[in-house]
């Protein structure tokens, strides 16, 4: 019988033999390794306390992408609710427009959110101005100017406020504001140089051939452009502008 402690060495017959922290059992030739179970506790436990942090951090991923992606599809939601109001704001003003005749239209008429004229800088681009702080910045834009929606009626009418005190908002919890401006760099007929109107052209030539045969003159009344420009203010503080430009 030989009892080898170099790995590989030959062993026969049966022995036994302890060494510190396990035993060696040895038997038929082969070498059994019998660790001593008191020394493993630790091991164990560690072992079982980094899988629980995983499953706990994988557990608190899940939870916030989930929360993202509900946060990302309600203010979706806002949204599109937010650009509906919009268009029912839009269609306001151009009902307010229709029912103005041309001459009142050559003034300001600030109770109903209307200007005769617009700053032909509008927002101030060299220093960064967002049409967000052109609104609020009332040195420009005095808050009587614009027309603070309030619905009423069924089907809802649209009257103006000069502030959005007091202002009610529509069917979907929104409240809306408008403001309409006459692409013109000064108030006055549309008609004179003066007033500097952006308009469509009130004549018109229409020709059938290359020498002009069958030529026809159009003519009728110049219209002129208007700005309409929206805020619309919803629910968890969502704000959103939208622009239409009409001709009348």
């Amino acid at each position: 019988m030989n009892i080898g402690h170099a790995s590989g060495s030959a062993i026969t017959g049966s022995a036994y033999v302890q060494k510190p922290g396990k035993q060696i059992s040895i038997s038929n030739g082969h070498r059994v390794f019998v660790f001593n179970s008191g020394k493993q506790h630790g091991v164990v436990l560690l072992t079982v306390l980094v899988i629980l942090v995983v499953m706990l951090l994988g557990a608190v991923t899940m939870i916030r992408s989930t929360d993202s992606a509900t946060l990302v599809a309600g203010n979706l939601g806002f949204k599109q609710s937010g650009l509906a109001s919009s268009d029912m704001a839009a269609e306001a003003a151009i009902a307010w427009l229709g029912q103005q005749s041309t001459t009142s239209l050559q003034s300001d008429i600030t109770a109903s959110g209307y200007l005769a004229s617009y700053d032909p800088e509008g927002p101030d681009i060299k220093s960064g101005q967002s049409w967000a702080e052109y609104w609020e910045d009332t040195s420009k834009l005095p808050t009587g100017y614009k027309c603070w929606i309030s619905w009423s009626g069924s089907p809802p009418v649209a009257s103006c406020q000069n502030s959005s005190h007091g202002q009610t908002a529509d069917a979907a919890g929104n409240r809306s504001a408008y403001l309409i401006q006459r692409l013109c760099t000064a108030a006055g007929a549309q008609t004179s140089s003066a007033t500097g109107c952006a308009q469509v052209d009130s004549d018109r030539t229409s020709s059938t051939s290359s020498k002009g045969a069958g030529k026809v003159n159009i003519s009728g009344s110049s219209e002129v452009y208007y700005r309409i420009t929206t805020r619309i203010d919803g629910p968890r503080n969502t704000v959103t502008y939208t622009q239409t430009v009409v001709t009348f």
